[in-house]
C-alpha cells in the first residue's frame, strides 16, 4: 500500500523540476529590488516532524510567473499511530499585500489522498495566512487550511469529510 504514494510522490517531485525549470530573470541575491513574490522567483518549502508516536515528510515548490501568482506542487507522507497519509497537491499561491517584514497569502489547492487500509481519494480546498519574514528570503508561516475530501463514498467511514488543520511552515524564496 506504501508503494503507490511513494510513487506518486517521487513522480510529482519530478514532474516540478521539469515543469519549472528555475528563476528566469536571475537577480543577485543583494539587489534591493528582491521581494518575495516577484515575478521569476522560486519559493521551496520543506516538511520534517517527528515525536516519539509520528513521523511526517514533504516538500513543495512554486515558480512566481507573474507578481504574486506562483504554480506549484506539494506533496506530504505522514504517520502517526499506525495511520499514514499521502497527498500530492498541485496549487496555486496568491499574495495579495507584499511588505519588507511580512506577505499575506492565500493558497488554493486539489489532489490525491492516500490513507492505509482504505482506497484512496481526493481532496480540495485551501489556506490563508501570513508570512513573517525571518530574513530576504527565509520566512514564517502561520495560517488555516480546510481541505474538502471526496467523494463521499471516500470519507464516509471517516470522522469527517473537511481536514481543518493549522499551517505552521517555513518557506524559502530565492
Amino acid at each position: 500500500m506504501l508503494a503507490e504514494p511513494r510513487r506518486t510522490v517521487a513522480l510529482g517531485l519530478a514532474v516540478a523540476l521539469l515543469v519549472f525549470p528555475g528563476r528566469v530573470d536571475a537577480q543577485p541575491d543583494d539587489s534591493d529590488d528582491f521581494r518575495y513574490g516577484n515575478a521569476g522567483t522560486s519559493e521551496v518549502s520543506l516538511l520534517l516532524g517527528f515525536s516519539s508516536d509520528a513521523l511526517a515528510v514533504g516538500g513543495g515548490f512554486r515558480y512566481f510567473v507573474v507578481d504574486g501568482v506562483a504554480p506549484g506542487l506539494e506533496t506530504a507522507f505522514t504517520r502517526a499511530d499506525g495511520f499514514t497519509q499521502g497527498f500530492a497537491f498541485p496549487s496555486v499561491r496568491v499574495v495579495p499585500l507584499r511588505l519588507d517584514s511580512f506577505a499575506l497569502v492565500v493558497t488554493a489547492r486539489a489532489g490525491r489522498v492516500f490513507l492505509s487500509q482504505h482506497r484512496d481519494g481526493w481532496a480540495y480546498g485551501g489556506d490563508a495566512g501570513v508570512l513573517i519574514f525571518l530574513s530576504r528570503h527565509v520566512g514564517l508561516e502561520l495560517g488555516y487550511e480546510l481541505l474538502k475530501l471526496g467523494p463521499t463514498a471516500f470519507c464516509a467511514d471517516l470522522s469527517s469529510c473537511l481536514l481543518r488543520r493549522p499551517v505552521f511552515g517555513v518557506r524559502i524564496a530565492f
